[in-house]
């Protein structure tokens, strides 16, 4: 009974500091020491950049299944609305577009289910605002807020759609897309951007990146690598953190913003400031940007 006792606590000195040892890292990872404004991952625990990047991925490819759903969908609608046009309809292009909207539906209702990602959808207002843009030209939806739990942070989507074909402003210059968080300030992990042209063809175009305290911008060229192409459409997102407590019953504004230029005119500055997203341009025409705002109690 003695040499049994002895194993049993033996085997709980071995077992204890392990156990001590993974707590003491999930609590590491939950509070993290972080700067406001662009981290550098580099100086994050292992573990937590392991996280980060697996969370990459999924996220990334939610958003990326989202957009492609929505091209289909637009397609299968115009194949409907020209046979029904000329009397020609069928079952299959009917069938055809009930089942990609129905699963469009899906992904955009379920985020929590596919990806881990639960919205928080208690949107205060509900509103457009598109200064300096023409609102034929393109569209840029209203900021969407996720908090995901396998990483303990937030996720800030947002996509752009143009809405006519213009050959004149296609290509040929920068555009940019970014979110702006106002009144409260956020340490951001990572941005990203995908488009895709007329055609339905994904691009993940050459960047650069603007990170603070108050979001993000990324300034993205479709005319680079030897690819021209027009970015008709998409997507962009950001990882964060509160800087400060998590903003416990206060309403904070976050604003999308979509640039696009042509013709030689390019983006020659921007600042993601308390206010707003600032963007310089190299001429005064050729460019247009439309914007959008979701205003989210937490």
């Amino acid at each position: 009974m003695k040499e049994k006792l002895l194993a049993i606590a033996f085997a709980l000195v071995l077992f204890l500091p392990s156990h001590a040892a993974f707590a003491s890292e999930k609590e590491t990872i939950t509070n993290l020491n972080l700067p406001a404004g662009q981290v550098d991952l580099q100086t994050l625990p292992l573990d937590f950049q392991d996280i980060l990047a697996q969370r990459t991925a999924e996220i990334n490819r939610y958003f990326e299944k989202i957009e492609e759903l929505k091209i289909q969908t637009e397609l299968a609608e115009k194949e409907v609305l020209e046979q029904n046009e000329f009397g020609t309809l069928t079952m299959n292009s009917l069938s055809n577009y009930n089942e990609v909207s129905s699963e469009l539906e899906y992904y955009q209702n379920n985020s929590l289910e596919i990806v881990g990602l639960e919205k928080i959808s208690n949107d205060v207002h509900d509103y457009i605002i598109q200064p300096l843009s023409t609102n034929t030209q393109a569209s840029v939806s209203k900021p969407t807020v996720y908090y995901d739990n396998d990483s303990q942070s937030y996720v800030a989507s947002t996509d752009w759609n143009w809405k006519e074909v213009n050959p004149d402003n296609n290509n040929k210059g920068r555009d940019g897309i970014g979110i702006h968080v106002a009144q409260e300030k956020i340490s951001l992990f990572d941005s990203h951007v995908n488009s895709w042209d007329y055609n339905g063809n994904k691009y993940s175009p050459s960047n650069a990146k603007e990170g603070s305290a108050n979001g993000y911008h990324i300034e993205f060229d479709d005319n680079s690598n030897g690819k021209s192409y027009s970015a008709h459409r998409g997507t962009s997102w950001m990882f964060f953190r509160w800087y400060d407590a998590k903003p416990v019953g206060k309403t904070v504004n976050f604003n999308s913003q979509y640039t696009h230029t042509w013709s030689g005119i390019n983006i020659t500055g921007v600042t993601v400031g308390v206010t707003s997203i600032g963007i310089s341009f190299s001429g005064s025409g050729n460019n247009w940007k439309t914007t959008n705002y979701s205003a989210i109690k937490f």
